[in-house]
């Protein structure tokens, strides 16, 4: 349903005005386009910048009424946290990138607090469960690093390998890097994920049936939010959005023109909830004193490095040249965030080759806290066997006591 957010006065000039309600994700007389990025990349900073130039509301693929989502929809799917929520609502994607080495972090300052503390945490108090890594009255900073070096330990690769298939899915139009019984798109046990000996994966339905327009899942425009953030990039980085949008059924009158894209920009800090809430920037990941809370190893950032070099390499060659804009957009971003990172290894002089990650006893104990939690065994069998799925996958349960069984009557002989 349209809201007018913001208003063009002319010759550059323009008014962010209050938001007016609406049928949240409502929206099917707008042409639809979806905002993709990797979980808690803080989809706030796109939603108000974006809301404030085309004048709609955005839906979140979770939140709001039980219906298809529709207008403007912001998802993490392919990832485990995001669903599929917008049928064929869609016709385009524009995919939202940030710096792997703060993407991850705030996604894990957005996990729920009592989740990741397992018994000790739990509560049927809905405050109390509501509450994440950063909420404001959560200030046992010592429980927060605590649980940061556990999640990073034992997540940071898989994380790492999902960013970059995360990207990976929209630039090749839904390539599945996950078996479709995987049902939660998690790989874990018994399932796993493709390896790249299994290339080209196929491609996901939702890419070919799904999203109406010419090019399914291949996004229209990327978007950075380090470029977004910062008050000069800004304004460009927004145009890119614009001029996705430009001219789509229902937004021909909401939507500002480009001339006043540079006002609303910096309005839209000022008037929007971005004021009141700013967005998980660097500066929220820090201490009151600027030192880092969310450290990682000079090893896990050469890890974090490698793969984005392999990244540069493998989008630098061969098909990517027919679509110069967008890939040369991706490369970009995905060479800042290498020299960032390679800055930052280079500042630091400790040496971390006796981590506990070369620890079998820390790893042990960090698999039993993940498990411990729920969150390292979703595919645990008892739990599966209560599901309607299960009578079309139970048959990799009963292959694997077949050989638990035959491995028994082995060393029995």
């Amino acid at each position: 349903q349209r809201r007018i957010l913001s208003m063009s006065l002319g010759y550059g000039d323009c008014k962010w005005t209050e938001p007016t309600s609406s049928t949240y994700g409502n929206n099917k007389h707008i042409d639809g386009t979806l905002f993709a990025t990797y979980p808690a990349a803080d989809t706030m900073i796109w939603q108000h910048h974006t809301e404030g130039l085309a004048g709609i509301q955005m839906s979140d693929e979770s939140s709001g009424p039980e219906l298809t989502k529709s207008g403007l929809v912001k998802t993490h799917y392919p990832h485990y946290e995001g669903i599929w929520s917008y049928g064929s609502n869609l016709n385009r994607v524009i995919l939202l990138l940030r710096n792997p080495r703060w993407a991850l972090p705030s996604y894990f300052i957005k996990l729920k607090l009592h989740e990741l503390q397992g018994e000790e945490g739990t509560s049927n108090n809905t405050t109390t469960k509501a509450k994440t890594i950063d909420s404001v009255d959560n200030n046992d900073a010592t429980l927060n690093e605590k649980l940061w070096l556990k999640w990073r330990d034992y997540r940071l690769e898989e994380e790492l390998n999902l960013w970059c298939q995360f990207i990976d899915y929209y630039m090749y139009n839904g390539a599945m890097y996950w078996y479709k019984v995987d049902f939660e798109r998690i790989g874990q046990h018994p399932f796993q994920y493709r390896d790249d000996n299994e290339k080209p994966w196929p491609q996901d339905q939702h890419c070919i049936s799904d999203l109406g327009g010419r090019d399914g899942c291949f996004p229209r425009a990327i978007v950075s939010y380090e470029h977004l953030e910062d008050t000069e990039k800004g304004p460009k980085e927004l145009q890119k959005i614009a001029t996705v949008l430009r001219n789509k059924r229902g937004l021909q009158k909401t939507l500002l023109e480009d001339k006043a894209i540079h006002c609303i920009y910096h309005e839209t800090w000022l008037k929007s909830p971005l004021s009141s809430s700013p967005p998980l920037s660097l500066k929220a990941l820090m201490n009151n004193d600027n030192t880092n809370v969310y450290k990682f190893t000079k090893t896990q950032l050469r890890m974090i490095a490698t793969k984005l070099e392999y990244m540069v390499m493998k989008y630098s060659i061969g098909e990517w040249n027919n679509e110069p804009l967008v890939v040369n957009d991706l490369l970009q971003n995905l060479e800042e965030y290498l020299i960032e990172i390679n800055i930052e290894i280079a500042s630091m002089d400790d040496d971390d080759s006796n981590h506990d990650n070369n620890n079998t006893e820390y790893l042990l104990e960090l698999e039993q806290w993940y498990n411990s939690i729920g969150k390292g065994n979703r595919y645990d069998k008892e739990r599966v066997q209560k599901l309607d799925i299960w009578n079309s996958i139970s048959y990799f349960y009963n292959e694997e006591e077949d050989d638990d069984n035959n491995q028994g009557e082995e060393e029995e002989s």
